[in-house]
């Protein structure tokens, strides 16, 4: 047996665990096993924490995925705004000395020769006219199956002189100049080689610059002096960012030729950008 917890009357010991009114008093025994009810305000409360909880997990992956976007936006930066360290400018020491650099330009072709005055051949009947055009060059006569000279000089014409082929791998260039330049296979990564390589290609196309020269000379018989060539080898073996400047004296147009012809340079391919300067000595001859 035990007792009711408000008038202290003997009840059942079911009615105080499970709960119940008590059959004395009618008070409402709560019960130790019975479920309590809270209250409101803990409900809210409890609510609350819920959709608090709900809400972190549905957020958790973003919380995740914006520090690591932010990370490789600024890696991504870093890795284009940061200058390289090994890449170097190629400056050559000393002049170039264009007085001595050679120039080939091209023979016009020759004309064709004047076509040869038309002659007659005496027949056994009296004179006959004949289309047979006198040859520049003295022909050996030939004689019939007979044996017997046939009146007119038949010879082989003598064979025409074969023409130069033209040098492999050269470009013509606007003003009548050839440049032969060799290419190398492969991309090149050690910086002497490409350092020898420039060196090489700018020394076989240093005639495209010449021949600006030549040319500007026609328009000013002093012109004379030193200029900078800078420009910079892409990967591709081609050329950009190409400036002429003048050390102490300056021509327009000459430094606007200058800057054209290099952008038609061709190198070898190598593995990244390559700055490069070089001093040019102008001077009539």
């Amino acid at each position: 047996m035990a007792s009711c917890p408000f008038c202290q009357a003997s009840v059942t010991k079911d009615l105080v665990t499970f709960g119940g009114p008590c059959p004395n008093c009618f008070g409402l025994i709560p019960g130790e096993e019975a479920a309590t009810d809270p209250g409101e305000e803990k409900k809210r409360a409890l609510a609350r924490a819920d959709e608090q909880a709900k809400a972190r997990r549905r957020s958790a992956p973003l919380f995740v995925a914006v520090p690591l976007v932010l990370s490789t936006v600024l890696c991504a930066a870093v890795y284009a705004l940061w200058p390289d360290p090994d890449v170097v400018p190629i400056v050559f020491e000393g002049e170039m000395d264009m007085s001595g650099i050679e120039i080939s330009y091209l023979e016009a072709p020759a004309e064709a020769p004047a076509p040869a005055p038309q002659v007659q051949t005496p027949g056994p009947k009296g004179p006959k006219p004949s289309t047979v055009a006198s040859d520049p060059a003295p022909k050996a006569a030939s004689k019939t199956p007979t044996g017997e000279n046939d009146g007119v000089a038949q010879a082989d014409p003598e064979p025409a002189p074969m023409a130069a082929p033209a040098p492999t791998g050269g470009t013509r260039l606007g003003m009548g100049v050839t440049q032969s330049v060799s290419r190398r296979a492969g991309t090149l990564t050690d910086p002497d080689q490409i350092r020898q390589m420039v060196d090489e290609r700018m020394t076989a196309q240093a005639g495209k610059l010449k021949a600006c020269y030549e040319q500007q000379l026609k328009q000013d018989e002093f012109l004379a002096g030193k200029w900078r060539i800078i420009y910079t080898v892409t990967p591709k073996g081609t050329t950009a960012d190409v400036a002429a400047q003048g050390l102490g004296v300056s021509n327009a147009a000459f430094e606007s030729c200058m800057v054209e012809q290099v952008k038609r340079w061709a190198f070898d391919p190598i593995a990244r950008d390559q700055p490069v300067q070089r001093t040019l000595n102008f001077k009539p001859r």
